[in-house]
């Protein structure tokens, strides 16, 4: 039989929606834990929002129909000037066309050989360590990251100045893409003033943008993915405008995800054996996580490099346990293109979709001790093989640039931690969501080398 997804109490006209909006992951963490559904449904005066809580419809909305459902576009008017037509946003042939053209820089292939650089930078940013040692980490893991993707994918180095210009319009970004604004919660007739500092942002990236495109403009330029899209320019298959998009989308979308793996990395090690609420873990670990991880770091010749990848077994346990936990993309969105059925559900065309890596990462049907740091616990399962765990999405439209992201941060990670103690004076850090959710305000912490 045919059923609607039920509603969990709301106010009268408002609904429950704005319960959502104040604090969504307060939010999701209550409704799954007291529904126990498959599916629910919100509602406000922008309409009805289906919250997809079951590992299996995630699933089949990403992999098994994904024709079916696109992108939920719910700040239109913010998405199309600041990442335009690029690969996060485009859909259908235009989006298959970006990817195809792209899908070269992110084999395992092109990716080895990237390691130079994430090994040149993270150096550089060891080096800055050992003369300050109070440092703002999320700072640094986006300094790194920043530099990283600018010089393997767009083929340019970025000065300080630059690095600070990604940093304050991501900051910008963020303030601008408030879950309480989104047309899932406001009626769509409703009009909505673009915040305070989105057109700054936008017109720092657009100059960066530029000015990286313009330095491949020369007889002999690098080989990568800018020097590709201009090849394409050339010969007719896409527009100028769509060479900005692109660098824009890399630019933000290449650096954010690692830079916030790492951070959350540091406050989770930072914690010892508490869990995700400051609590004391209900497990009996023989060692903390850190001194597992400096076990493993400690045990290789050198710095860490592209060979010395199967032997972090433990690293990669750690990023991955830092995604489940602290997943950079809290939520996905998506919609129906026509009516569509999960189980016995009738979801109708255009329902916006909210698939929240961040409640089924952390529900306990999934995951035991689910708010407890425990890395070990994928040491004996796949992040491939675990259907509740999608930090990088699912299915055709899965982040390109995965493989990418876990080399750099078990590179970065392996690396530091086999150099430092890196203390995080605030491991409970307030979180801002956006796009991405990001640490409200400056990660703090103290690095002291180690005597190995």
């Amino acid at each position: 039989m045919v059923q609607t997804p039920r509603a969990p109490p709301g106010a009268p006209l408002v609904g429950n929606l704005r319960r959502f909006a104040r604090d969504p992951l307060r939010y999701l963490d209550a409704v799954r834990d007291a529904y126990h559904d498959p599916l629910l449904r919100l509602s406000g005066p922008g309409g009805d929002v289906y919250v997809v809580l079951s590992p299996e419809f995630v699933h089949r909305i990403l992999v098994g129909d994904h024709g079916r459902y696109r992108k939920a576009d719910l700040r239109p008017e913010l998405m199309e000037p600041f990442l335009g037509n690029g690969l996060l946003t485009a859909e259908g042939a235009s989006w298959a066309d970006q990817r195809r053209r792209l899908d070269p820089a992110f084999t395992p292939r092109a990716v080895r050989g990237y390691v130079a650089s994430i090994r040149e930078h993270t150096a550089r940013l060891a080096d800055e360590w050992r003369s300050d040692p109070e440092r703002y980490l999320h700072a640094d893991m986006t300094d790194v990251t920043v530099r990283v993707i600018a010089e393997t994918l767009l083929g340019t180095d970025l000065d300080e100045s630059d690095v600070a210009t990604v940093a304050a319009a991501m900051d910008d970004l963020a303030d601008s893409f408030e879950p309480s604004t989104s047309r899932a919660v406001l009626p769509s007739w409703l009009p909505r003033r673009r915040p305070a500092g989105f057109d700054r942002a936008v017109e720092s990236l657009d100059a960066l943008a530029e000015r990286i495109i313009e330095e491949h403009r020369v007889p002999d330029p690098p080989d990568d993915v800018v020097t590709t899209l201009l090849k394409a320019v050339d010969a007719g298959d896409i527009e100028r405008r769509q060479v900005r998009d692109e660098v824009v989308t890399l630019l933000l979308a290449g650096h954010e995800t690692t830079a916030l793996v790492l951070t959350y990395a540091w406050v989770l090690l930072s914690r010892g054996g508490a869990d995700a609420d400051g609590g004391s873990s209900n497990v009996d670990d023989d060692r903390p996580a850190t001194d597992r991880l400096h076990d493993e770091v400690d045990a290789l010749d050198s710095r860490p490099g592209w060979n010395d990848l199967d032997s972090l077994s433990y690293t990669e346990a750690v990023a991955n346990e830092s995604m489940r936990l602290y997943p950079p993309v809290w939520a996905l969105f998506r919609e129906p293109r026509v009516d569509a059925r999960l189980g016995d559900y009738r979801v109708p065309s255009g329902t916006p979709l909210v698939l929240p890596q961040w409640a089924i990462h952390r529900d306990a049907r999934h995951f035991e001790d689910p708010l407890s740091f425990r890395p070990e616990r994928w040491l004996d399962r796949t992040a491939a093989e675990t259907p509740a765990f999608f930090p990088f999405g699912a299915g055709p439209r899965a982040c390109i640039g995965r493989t990418f992201a876990l080399v750099e941060a078990e590179l970065v990670l392996a690396t530091l931690a086999r150099e430092f103690d890196v203390v995080v004076h605030d491991t409970d850090p307030d979180l801002d969501l956006g796009i991405t959710m990001r640490p409200d305000g400056p990660v703090r912490g103290r690095v002291t080398p180690r005597h190995r």
